[in-house]
């Protein structure tokens, strides 16, 4: 592996410094997945996974209110959610539809989008829908 020298600009001792800087122009995290269910693993959960597709954010008691609401199947594997600090973070809850599609979250600034990309060209007869939950520090605005 090469490495390359680095090299800054500027007369001994200077310091770059940005007073216009501020740490709200910080980039956060992006998002972690922490949660992900379909409905091939529990069809008879259909109805619920439909509505959780629509992507929401969920701060403080909201968070507790969706862990207690999770169905059984899906209760079983929610460690994650529980384990996030609802002091400092958020989830994003969002779905779709899994017929080569594929859920994907990004922050920029203090904006989060959800967005769903088409991976292949298919057609499907039935898909099975898939509702993603990820971890995202609070304060955020979703896209609309």
């Amino acid at each position: 592996m090469a490495l390359l020298p680095l090299a800054a600009c500027g007369e001994e001792g200077d310091v770059a410094d940005d007073p216009t800087t501020t740490t709200t122009d910080i980039t956060p995290e992006q998002p972690r997945l922490v949660a992900s269910w379909s409905e091939a693993e529990a069809r008879d959960q259909a109805a619920w996974l439909r509505a959780n597709m629509t992507p929401r954010l969920l701060e403080g008691a909201q968070i507790e209110r969706f862990v207690t609401g999770l169905p059984e199947p899906f209760a079983a594997r929610a460690e994650e959610l529980t384990a996030t600090d609802p002091a400092d973070t958020a989830l994003l809850v969002a779905g779709f539809s899994e017929c080569a599609n594929a859920g994907e979250a990004s922050i920029d600034g203090g904006t989060i989008t959800y967005s769903v990309r088409r991976t292949a060209k298919y057609v499907c007869a039935w898909a099975p829908i898939r509702v993603q939950v990820f971890a995202v520090m609070r304060g955020l605005t979703l896209a609309g």
